[in-house]
Order: structure tokens, then C-alpha cells, then sequence
């Protein structure tokens, strides 16, 4: 801690708010994607960085959402539910819908794949009249929760099919 070393240095496009280890040697970033010669920004970006050499990290996946412009994500990591065991990513993600002048708010979640990269799993749209940013997902067993602050709704891991809600 008293003499940090520089070991390397990586350029991408954009940039990862959060990071998270995900198995050996990967880190999971989720960020913002930005267009390089303008400074604009183009949607939420999903990547998966191989830490095997430190000298020499590389951006081995990237995935660029054009139609989120907001993720709990960036300004909460307890929002977001990484397992690498059950090969899940799940958070919050937003969209300013003009017409309407409201956000459109989703849970989304996520596999990885280390050929395929990152594969959307469920998109589940969140109630409007809850407080977006305090949802949460978590699974028991062979269930995926998705937990809101007036609500509760289930899905089965095995095909993400919507199997129940509670209101309270």
C-alpha cells in the first residue's frame, strides 16, 4: 500500500462504473459505451476483461445495450447480482421514454459465455409506481426473485419463465 505500482494500462472505448471479479482471472465491467470521436454516449456497455497477465489486460468481451440509458448499476453495486457460479448478471436498467415524459425500468439479467460473450437471459419491465432503484434480484435455489418495493415476482432459473407474483 505505501509504493502502488503501474504494472500496465488498457484503452477502451467508454468506461466501466463497475467492476467486479467474476472468475479467475476476469473482471466484469459495466458502464457507459462512448463513441471516441464525438464524446457521445451510445448505451450501457457489459464487459469481461482477462486479468491473467497484468501486465497485458485485455477486453476479451463487450456488449453495448443502445436502449438503456441508465443502470443502478453504475451508482449502487449492491443492485446488481453477479454469480459466476449460476452464470448470472441481474440489475436495473432504465429508459427515458419522451413521449411519455417517464422512465421505462427493467430487471435484466445475463449469462457469459467465454466464445459467445454476454447472452440476455430475461427482461422483466418493473412497476412504475415503485421505487426503481431500490429493486433487487436474488435467487434461492432453483428461483429467481425479483424483489420491488410493492412487489414480488418469481422466475424459474431453468428458462427465466415468470412463474408468480405477491403484491404487498
Amino acid at each position: 500500500p505505501e509504493k502502488p505500482k503501474v504494472l500496465g494500462e488498457l484503452k477502451i472505448t467508454g468506461f466501466s462504473e463497475y467492476l467486479h471479479p467474476y472468475e479467475e482471472d476476469l473482471l466484469l465491467g459495466i458502464g457507459r459505451e462512448i463513441n471516441p470521436d464525438n464524446g457521445i454516449f451510445e448505451g450501457l456497455k457489459l464487459s469481461m476483461f482477462d486479468t491473467s497477465d497484468l501486465t497485458d489486460v485485455t477486453e476479451t468481451q463487450k456488449m453495448v445495450e443502445e436502449d438503456f440509458q441508465y443502470s443502478t448499476a453504475w451508482d449502487n453495486h449492491k443492485s446488481v447480482l453477479i454469480s459466476p457460479g449460476r452464470n448470472l448478471i441481474g440489475f436495473t436498467v432504465g429508459n427515458y421514454d419522451y413521449d411519455k415524459r417517464e422512465w421505462d425500468c427493467q430487471y435484466v439479467v445475463y449469462s457469459y459465455d467465454k466464445e459467445d460473450g454476454f447472452i440476455p437471459k430475461m427482461s422483466f419491465e418493473l412497476d412504475l409506481n415503485g421505487d426503481y432503484y431500490m429493486t433487487r434480484g436474488l435467487y434461492i435455489g432453483d428461483w429467481l426473485y425479483v424483489v420491488e418495493n410493492n412487489r414480488l415476482n418469481a422466475f424459474s432459473l431453468g428458462d427465466f419463465s415468470h412463474q408468480g407474483e405477491l403484491k404487498y
